[in-house]
């Protein structure tokens, strides 16, 4: 998950969210409205300085890292001084996958002082995926993955060895039940931890392999210890109206934490369905507003969710509708802000006939970015970018009618997107030969 302060992240912190997500599903919605709220068709205008790509970044606008046997692209996150890192997994002897954090400087060239010549495998051995990157104030780096061994957290120096302060030599073990989805660091340094969970006997069949993951929301102390004060024993449960499929976290100032993502009622997410829930300081739903502290969303399956100034929250992520991709803001009573795009709802097409992935970050104007790889079945991947006021309209100052296309050679993916300063960063998985792997990971520089 990516969350975000529209306006300056909280506390000091910039963070990112899991790449690997489970994706897809055929199920289809309940209920759909009989009109569907949709971006007006702009005259053709000409590219504009944003959306552009930054030429002072590495080579053309672009680096690469090929640390052989890539087989995937993850998240990226980026540090106050400018340097950001994202996640490359490669497979292993023995078939299974590493990650390894890649840390840049701010001209996109490896950081020799992090990990071995600017790489590190977060968990060796753990065929791990990384879903979640923040940093604290002081520099060190907190970690989320998931392995063979369920979900963990790491806490790293700055340089990328482990803190031996936290947990148990640098590690805190979640729980093998638990499937973590992001983190969020609130402003006293404690983590919560958004995850799903399965709390039937291990080893139970289900039919058609459907697991009913309940919402698993964790807190622990800035030393990695649970926090006794959270829920029951550091940690709340929550069955929603489906299969949960948490994908971001956010803290609010007042303390209380929102957790988004999608929903299933049998298999993957399904496109158009999702959740935004808010729980007080201590664990409890926050009753009051929402359908019990819940808004269901019959548009959005949320990837993101970022906190505007005024106490707002945002979500982006895949509609019901293939090629599209939106937001949908809510007031602070989970509502939807009818003053946001048309109805509170914001849809942008992306023209895709098959597929489209969507991460959506806010920058600190308010303008929002959605980031995806647009796939029709038939020929190469196509990243786009597009990005919305922050009324929820397309902002036509932004590429070419407020998207931004690029055609990637051979298949690719888009699996995050990053805010450094007055340009936006994305970490795409590139195929050079067409026909055949390998794969490397590439970093994009486009102007805000």
């Amino acid at each position: 998950m990516f969350s975000n302060i529209v306006g300056g992240t909280g506390p000091g912190l910039t963070g990112a969210k899991r790449a690997l997500r489970e994706r897809g599903g055929s199920g289809q919605r309940d209920k759909r409205r009989d009109v569907r709220p949709v971006v007006e068709t702009l005259e053709p205008r000409a590219l504009f300085s944003g959306g552009a790509i930054d030429l002072s970044f590495g080579s053309a606008g672009q680096v690469r890292a090929d640390l052989g046997k890539t087989v995937g692209a993850g998240l990226l996150a980026t540090q106050r001084d400018g340097k950001f890192l994202t996640v490359s997994y490669n497979t292993t002897a023995d078939s299974s996958h590493e990650a390894n954090l890649l840390r840049y400087n701010r001209n996109g060239t490896l950081d020799a002082g992090f990990g071995t010549g600017g790489v590190l495998d977060v968990n060796p051995g753990g065929n791990s995926n990384i879903d979640s990157i923040l940093f604290q104030n002081d520099g060190k780096i907190l970690v989320g993955l998931d392995d063979q061994n369920g979900a963990h957290i790491f806490r790293l120096t700055a340089a990328g060895a482990r803190d031996t302060q936290f947990g148990t030599a640098g590690l805190v073990d979640v729980g093998k039940s638990v499937f973590s989805a992001d983190l969020a660091l609130a402003s006293n340094g404690s983590i919560v931890v958004a995850g799903k969970k399965n709390s039937d006997p291990p080893g139970l069949v289900y039919p058609g392999g459907n697991i009913p993951y309940e919402l698993a929301v964790l807190r622990y102390g800035s030393d990695g210890s649970p926090d006794l004060t959270f829920g029951a024993n550091g940690e709340k449960d929550v069955a929603l109206n489906g299969i949960a499929f948490p994908s971001a976290a956010a803290i609010e100032r007042d303390g209380r934490i929102v957790i988004a993502g999608g929903l299933s009622h049998g298999g993957l997410v399904e496109p158009g369905i999702g959740f935004v829930a808010r729980f007080d300081r201590h664990g409890n739903l926050d009753t009051a507003h929402g359908a019990g502290g819940i808004f269901y969303s019959n548009d959005i399956a949320p990837t993101s969710v970022a906190l505007t100034r005024n106490g707002r929250i945002l979500i982006g992520g895949s509609t019901l509708d293939g090629g599209k991709v939106g937001a949908q803001r809510l007031t602070t009573s989970l509502k939807l802000d009818k003053s946001f795009g048309i109805g509170g709802d914001a849809i942008v097409n992306l023209q895709a006939t098959y597929s489209v992935s969507a991460e959506m970050v806010a920058q600190p104007d308010g303008k929002i970015v959605f980031a995806g790889a647009v796939y029709d079945g038939t020929g190469p991947t196509t990243t786009a970018l597009a990005r919305l006021r922050s009324d929820g309209r397309l902002d036509r100052a932004f590429g070419k009618n407020g998207i931004v296309e690029k055609t990637l050679p051979g298949n690719g993916s888009v699996s995050g997107i990053g805010i450094d300063g007055n340009r936006i960063l994305l970490p795409v998985l590139v195929q050079p030969d067409a026909t055949q792997p390998p794969f490397e990971i590439a970093v994009f520089a486009y102007k805000q």
